[in-house]
């Protein structure tokens, strides 16, 4: 990713705010959502532009400051060594969402989707009576269910209640469509 458009606006932002520049201060002075505000300086740390301080505050490196054509920042801010990216998504919540398997390892996109995220669901396991399990380390993970059509469980596949009235859940055709995630 390169420096251009709003990823550069907000490194003109973490520019001017100096050492106080956090991803709602991004936001507030770019007029943006502060999700996609933090998104961005996450991505420009990826990059090296700026560096993502433990505080949750980001600050201009050497190469974010060479990108900006050395134009004049906030009082009492320095550029600084770029401090390496890995490790730190332990540390940033959100955004960051990894794809683990049922035993820990890494696992490929479920359900891949164009211009999005990959994400992971993760299944509560329920036995018969609907309770939650836990199987403890090495148990069986949950089955997940892929998009398709089932009885409904709330008239049995009839499509009427008792009363003879039509089931709320799948307007009287006893079929409802689930879409994941869903465990069985």
């Amino acid at each position: 990713m390169s420096a251009s458009g709003t990823a550069r606006k907000a490194l003109e932002a973490v520019h001017e705010l100096g050492d106080r520049a956090s991803g709602h201060a991004v936001s507030r002075k770019l007029g943006i959502e502060p999700g996609y505000a933090r998104l961005l300086c996450l991505d420009l740390a990826k990059e090296d532009y700026l560096d993502f301080k433990p505080s949750g505050l980001f600050k201009m490196t050497r190469k974010g400051t060479r990108t900006l054509d050395g134009k004049p920042s906030a009082p009492g801010s320095s550029p600084v060594t770029a401090v390496s990216f890995r490790g730190r998504s332990k540390q940033s919540p959100g955004w960051q969402v990894a794809l683990v398997g049922s035993r820990g390892q890494a696992a490929g996109a479920s359900f891949p989707k164009p211009g999005q995220e990959p994400l992971c669901w993760h299944a509560a396991r329920v036995d018969g009576a609907g309770k939650r399990r836990d199987t403890g380390p090495g148990g069986r993970a949950a089955k997940v269910l892929q998009e398709g059509t089932w009885p409904c469980g709330f008239c049995r596949g009839k499509g009427e209640r008792p009363a003879g009235a039509k089931c709320p859940v799948c307007h009287g055709t006893g079929l409802i469509h689930l879409s994941p995630p869903v465990a069985r």
